[in-house]
């Protein structure tokens, strides 16, 4: 039950790492639950490895749920070499791109730009039960991730910017779903 706010400026033309909730390296069994993100230049909730040293892990097994994410800026939820993430029934929405930037403001991301040759990919993560809309993805896969996603090219849920989200997972990648959700 947090109220995490003005962070930044969320209509501001750059990009900057004002998180709301950032799940960092070396945690595990984490929970980000029941809480309001809003107005937040960066992203609204954020599990990532990013920038880690060599010795450092991903995040394992995070549980994201039951959140409101809205008027943040790059993306609602940015995952990035995660192991085991659930991310279910939050409600994310006015997501704005960075003018300029790589970011492209989906609601919820999976990228892998900062692999490691020990951690090189996510894997298992469930995108269950959300409501995503007002932004410019609902749902992005980034580079060198092949996961499940039921849905094809032309739903708005799958930005033509990245990899093809449906791609038939390969020998090294483990799966991610995306089910249930609402995006409009």
């Amino acid at each position: 039950d947090n109220l995490v706010r003005e962070f930044g400026e969320w209509d501001a033309s750059g990009s900057s790492d004002y998180i709301g909730c950032n799940i960092s390296r070396n945690t595990y069994w984490t929970w980000c639950l029941d809480s309001v993100f809003h107005h937040i230049q960066s992203s609204g909730v954020a599990i990532s490895r990013a920038n880690g040293l060599s010795n450092q892990s991903s995040p394992y097994y995070s549980f994201v749920g039951r959140n409101v994410m809205h008027h943040v800026k790059e993306y609602g939820m940015n995952v990035k070499l995660v192991q085991g993430a659930i991310i279910t029934q939050n409600k994310i929405f006015r997501i704005r791109k960075v003018t300029g930037g790589s970011s492209l403001g989906a609601c919820i991301s999976i990228i892998n730009n900062d692999s490691t040759a020990l951690e090189p990919y996510s894997s298992n993560v469930w995108i269950l039960f959300n409501e995503l809309y007002d932004a410019h993805v609902g749902v992005i896969f980034g580079p060198s991730l092949h996961g499940y996603c039921p849905l094809t090219e032309d739903d708005p849920c799958v930005s033509p910017a990245c990899c093809s989200p449906c791609v038939p997972p390969t020998y090294y990648d483990s799966y991610h779903y995306v089910i249930g959700n609402s995006i409009h």
